[in-house]
């Protein structure tokens, strides 16, 4: 069956200011010129910005914030709602949202803790991730073991297990993509009982899970998110740039040949034409919006927008970036910037001169009702 791009509609979850509590931390990431065997175009040394990573289950969606250093604050971001911060006694390695608590993983140990950060329970072990479980439960996924805490932090089953990090879960369900061939998944019951569902839609060999439900699948590869449903109906979105316009609406945007597509929230898409100046492949999207104005990057290129039509390209080299790019850009937050959430809604990771974002992206019904 063929696969259908995708009509996405916006919706930001939260958004949180650079504070105290949230700290901007900006770090030069990247090799210096002439330092790295395989250069592309551009600058090679670029200001960088700190991003969430999101952990999203059946009791919410918690974040950790990760400085580009690679250091992780020690604190819990509440996404839902009324967003919050709580204090951790040190850093996590992973979270996951409980109705009345919250799962901090640490290098060593398991912890449940009441919602001021206090230590209810202690579980020594040593996990990789959290997947958060109906019921408030959790599964703690390592190398080559997972292990299924109830609700109440009760330890009721270890076992052998595959999945690492491209773990998700279906209701108390840990599923993982079977390599096998056909690609299939392999689930995990708490009961210890293993499992294989064959979907509609075979997962290619690069994708990762993000969300399962059933035989319907969320899986993505690099900046490609797919929507598989048990028909085998499948749609694809390309997010190679996503972030908060000046009027405060979520965008996200991708790069066809030579078109960027911009979509805002509550707006219907924006085709611009690349310059033919552009790279000729490669990664170009919008990086700032405003009422009549998009800022376009990528590589070596920039340009400015007006009305959708293109008023000025510019060369970028690391001193140009400095001072007309990376002052208005807002990206994705890193290599693991999206999730899924229990709704079947892919929640993504925005970093930007104000703060930091959480977008939902779902598909928009079709005319029809297809």
């Amino acid at each position: 069956m063929r696969e259908r791009h995708i009509h996405p509609r916006l919706r930001i979850v939260n958004r949180l200011d650079w504070s105290v509590d949230l700290e901007l931390r900006v770090v030069d990431v990247g090799d210096a010129p002439g330092a790295s065997f395989f250069e592309q175009p551009g600058p090679q040394r670029v200001p960088t910005r700190g991003h969430l990573e999101l952990f999203a289950g059946p009791g919410g969606t918690v974040a950790l914030l990760q400085q580009p250093d690679g250091e992780v604050g020690a604190v819990a971001i509440w996404i839902d709602s009324e967003a919050s911060v709580t204090p951790l006694p040190e850093a996590p390695l992973a979270l996951s949202a409980a109705p009345e608590d919250l799962w901090v993983l640490t290098r060593d140990e398991l912890r449940l803790l009441d919602l001021d950060g206090g230590v209810r329970q202690r579980h020594q072990l040593e996990g990789m991730t959290l997947v958060g479980a109906d019921g408030g439960a959790v599964w703690v996924v390592g190398f080559e073991s997972a292990w299924y805490f109830d609700g109440d932090g009760r330890l009721r089953l270890e076992a052998a297990w595959p999945g690492g990090v491209e773990s998700a879960v279906d209701g108390a369900t840990l599923c993982c993509l079977d390599r096998g061939e056909p690609r299939r998944l392999l689930c995990l019951q708490p009961d210890g009982e293993l499992s294989h569902r064959t979907p509609a839609s075979t997962p290619g060999p690069f994708e990762r899970l993000l969300g399962v439900a059933g035989e319907s699948l969320i899986t993505h590869a690099g900046p490609s998110l797919r929507w598989a449903d048990a028909s085998g109906a499948t749609e694809v979105l390309t997010v190679q740039g996503a972030g908060l316009a000046a009027s405060g609406q979520a965008f996200v945007s991708e790069r066809d040949a030579d078109t960027i597509s911009l979509w805002i929230e509550g707006n219907p898409v924006v085709e611009l034409t690349l310059s033919s100046k552009a790279p000729v492949a490669g990664a170009v999207t919008a990086i700032a919006v405003t009422e009549s104005d998009v800022l376009v990057y990528g590589l070596d290129f920039g340009a400015h927008y007006q009305d959708g039509r293109v008023v000025q390209t510019f060369a970028v080299d690391e001193e140009v970036y400095r001072r007309r790019i990376f002052p208005h850009a807002w990206k994705l937050g890193g290599p693991r910037y999206a999730t899924a959430d229990s709704q079947g809604r892919v929640l993504l990771s925005a970093t930007g001169p104000s703060g930091v974002a959480v977008i939902a992206v779902e598909r928009a019904p079709r005319e029809g009702g297809v």
